[in-house]
């Protein structure tokens, strides 16, 4: 009896170990996702209050010249944000189709605008480094306006629909399931509703609501929801049990 229990014990050991790993692999892929909102804020916020949607070329041209270094130190920390916004999309994909028993529309759904949400916002903040690395003041005032026009719509109106696509099917997924606490689905809502104001803002040149500018809330709103998401996803694989017993019954 003792010559067979003792290789299940070592082998039960070693899945249990593997199980383990596997655990803190993916608790640190979700606490990714806080650091890239983290990167995020940081980067868009370190060149201080810019110019509206509605501004003039000249405006934002001075800004362009004035805030060079703080833009380019801030468009590092956003495009560093990409891998572990990465890393934290690969998880949620997963966790998003187990919660629907193994089904992944809604999760493939969640993954396909987190990807057009991160081309898009990066095309936008390319643009505008394009034009803060090259040198603003030297540029035509009208290539200074629609390198500015392109990014605050990648920002806004132009990321829209792809926000409410990632925020709308993983809201889907967390009402109907309960894998995550269920009032990210009201701030989710929250945040959908936005994002088809912004939408509208493409009627709009001038105004608050310019290019869906809408004062600016909706990045932050999203990056509270983010934020919420990870550390919620981040505990509860953290208390998720590695089920040894499982294990060794398999």
């Amino acid at each position: 009896m003792n010559r067979h229990s003792a290789p299940t014990t070592s082998h039960g050991g070693t899945r249990n170990s593997e199980t383990t790993t596997r655990q803190s692999i993916d608790v640190a892929a979700a606490w990714a996702g806080l650091i890239g909102v983290v990167l995020f804020v940081a980067g868009s916020l370190l060149a201080g209050s810019v110019p509206k949607p509605d501004a003039s070329a000249a405006e934002i041209t001075t800004f362009l010249v004035q805030q060079r270094s703080s833009l380019l130190v801030g468009t590092a920390l956003i495009l560093l944000s990409i891998p572990f916004f990465g890393c934290f999309v690969g998880l949620f994909t997963g966790v998003l189709r187990d919660a629907e028993g193994g089904r992944s529309t809604l999760a493939s759904a969640a993954t396909l605008g987190w990807t057009l949400l991160l081309a898009v916002v990066s095309v936008g903040v390319l643009s505008q480094t394009a034009l803060t690395w090259r040198g603003a003041s030297g540029l035509d005032p009208h290539l200074i306006q629609f390198g500015y026009d392109l990014s605050t719509l990648s920002m806004y109106a132009g990321s829209a629909m792809a926000v409410a696509l990632t925020v709308g099917a993983t809201s889907v997924v967390i009402f109907r399931s309960g894998v995550l606490p269920r009032w990210l689905v009201a701030l989710g809502a929250v945040e959908v509703a936005i994002n088809f104001v912004e939408l509208a803002g493409l009627a709009s040149r001038n105004g608050l609501n310019a290019a869906g500018y809408g004062a600016g809330i909706g990045p932050l709103v999203w990056s509270l929801w983010a934020a919420a998401a990870a550390i919620s996803l981040a505990r509860h694989l953290s208390h998720s049990p590695t089920d040894p017993i499982g294990d060794l019954t398999t």
